[in-house]
């Protein structure tokens, strides 16, 4: 689900919201796990608040997410 306010943005500060946001799409899309309807769905929005934005990535996670276990040796 993409949600978006009208945000009109010069190239100095859209090309570095792209890379964010891109970054952050696909980690919530990689991490994301089925949900009740059991598809896994990625929520983008970004919202105007006055001189500012909001950016919002979420994604559907069914229950908690297992520890990974401790690391082992020096890497």
């Amino acid at each position: 689900t993409v949600e978006v306010d009208d945000l009109p943005l010069d190239a100095d500060r859209a090309v570095p919201l792209a890379f964010l946001a891109a970054e952050a799409i696909s980690n919530a899309a990689a991490h994301a796990r089925p949900g009740p309807d059991a598809r896994p769905a990625v929520r983008v929005a970004l919202r105007r608040d006055g001189a500012r934005a909001t950016l919002e990535v979420e994604n559907t996670v069914a229950g908690p997410v297992a520890a990974s276990p401790p690391p082992r040796g020096l890497g």
